[in-house]
């Protein structure tokens, strides 16, 4: 017997459904933390530059040093700048609600392009898969999520032949996120091109090179091209990998999440998605996941609302989905209470210029302690990555992190403590037993996990005498 078609009701009703419960799954990420999820301590910082300098842009960040370059696309910081909040409140709060707000333009474009039953099963799989919005609620959602909403917005204006907003709103994603650009740019790229709208596509590309020429200008101007040349060649992974490994040691229901977006967008026909997500895949990679979303959740509406599915396999995927949105509440997880009871003891129990190597068991771009201790220990951190990706030596400075957690003698050890001037190791989540066990230095603070170790007692007179392991 053949299956008949999915029909709906009224489509306004079950949108504000779905955008509600993509709230809610949402908001329940950070709702019991106390403290923005993931990252985001880089950000924090910026939005405090960005204030004390009047609201001009800054020509360095203070993070971790200060001799970073501001040239990280500066719109969502300006963002979090204006909102009259403690950074911490923001960086909690407004990623999880642009997340949010991602899913109604999934829904427009997928109505767009299949009609409504094509846009609500879109927004439906846009709202509950977590690998695409669990990188958009972090603290560092403050660039992601309005970099792919205005990137969105692109896709839209394209798909409706309206070049010169497409432009303008490519510009702005530009000026938000560079991933979120090249997202805007890869998927309209495969709308203009595969249509043969080669008018269209000249006009929407050079409006977005007039809004966004006056930031890229003054950066250049300040630190030449190197930033970008750096920032261009940082991060890149295998392709395929990057794709295969979406839902990476997060927990088990997003490969399911994972698995049915990639089948919808496989079953989808619709062109422009496959050129598409093609590019993302090999022009994109620190957040793959974050962008795959909204294509994978296109070409699930188009399967689902044009082939000719059975209810059941509609609501049995749907409910597994959303079963699995609610067993990844807690997820992502806010930096610990130790860690943050620990740096807030190095900020005031420490000398200023205090050089210290953080260290943990993560990746560097998943290492929150290593990114939120310059902001909340105001000390440097020597081998934290975040923010040198826009400068020329950061394959080097991730050379040395790798060198340090590879030594296994003293000898190792002390060159590489000497050759960095450090003064302090902190290693978080009980990691790097093997280095722990070389250092020569005092135990001198523990927060649960999180330990501080003294690697050269008696270089610096201006130490206080006071300090001592207290447990």
């Amino acid at each position: 017997m053949e299956a008949r078609p999915i029909r709906i009701g009224s489509p306004g009703t079950w949108l504000v459904v779905i955008v509600v419960v993509g709230l809610m799954v949402r908001i329940a990420a950070v709702a019991n933390s106390g403290f923005p999820v993931g990252d985001g301590g880089m950000f924090a910082a910026m939005i405090g530059d960005i204030r004390n300098a009047g609201f001009a842009l800054p020509s360095f960040t203070s993070y971790n040093g200060g001799d970073i370059p501001f040239a990280y696309p500066p719109l969502g910081l300006y963002l979090g700048a204006v909102l009259p909040l403690d950074p911490l409140v923001t960086l909690r709060w407004l990623p999880a609600l642009l997340a949010t707000a991602t899913v109604p333009l999934v829904y427009l474009v997928g109505r767009r392009i299949g009609g409504e039953a094509t846009g609500l099963a879109a927004a439906a799989f846009a709202a509950l898969a977590p690998f695409g919005w669990f990188g958009l609620v972090e603290g560092g959602g403050l660039t992601r999520a309005p970099g792919l909403l205005l990137a969105l917005g692109a896709t839209l204006a394209a798909l409706h032949g309206r070049s010169v907003l497409v432009g303008v709103l490519g510009g702005l994603a530009a000026l938000t996120h560079l991933e979120a650009a090249i997202f805007a740019a890869v998927s309209v790229g495969a709308i203009l091109v595969i249509e043969r709208h080669w008018r269209q596509l000249a006009v929407a590309g050079i409006v977005s090179i007039v809004v966004v020429a006056p930031w890229v200008a003054l950066v250049v101007v300040r630190h030449g091209w190197e930033p970008f040349v750096a920032a261009a060649g940082a991060r890149s992974v295998n392709p395929i990998a990057a794709v295969l490994s979406i839902s990476g040691d997060r927990p088990g229901a997003l490969d399911l999440a994972a698995a049915v977006g990639l089948i919808g967008l496989a079953a989808s026909r619709v062109r422009w998605l496959y050129a598409a997500a093609i590019a993302t895949a090999l022009l994109v990679s620190t957040s793959v996941e974050t962008h795959f979303m909204p294509l994978m959740a296109l070409g699930v509406g188009m399967t689902v609302g044009t082939r000719r599915l059975t209810r059941a396999v509609v609501v049995a995927t749907g409910v597994l989905l959303l079963v699995g949105a609610g067993v990844t509440i807690g997820n992502p997880e806010p930096l610990g209470s130790d860690d943050r009871a620990l740096m807030e003891w190095v900020r005031t129990s420490t000398p200023p210029d205090a050089r210290f190597a953080v260290l943990s068991d993560e990746t560097w771009a998943r290492a929150d302690e290593a990114e939120w201790f310059p902001y909340l220990a105001n000390r440097v951190s020597v081998v934290t990555m975040q923010g040198r990706e826009w400068l020329p030596d950061w394959q080097a400075l991730e050379a040395e992190r790798q060198a340090l957690l590879a030594c296994t003698d003293r000898a190792c050890f002390d060159a590489w403590v000497a050759r960095h001037d450090v003064d302090f190791i902190y290693l978080a989540d009980d990691c790097c037993a093997r280095l722990k066990a070389l250092m020569p230095g005092e135990l001198l603070r523990q927060e649960g996990s999180a330990r501080v170790y003294v690697v050269q007692p008696s270089g610096a007179a201006n130490r206080p005498q006071t300090m001592s392991f207290q447990p």
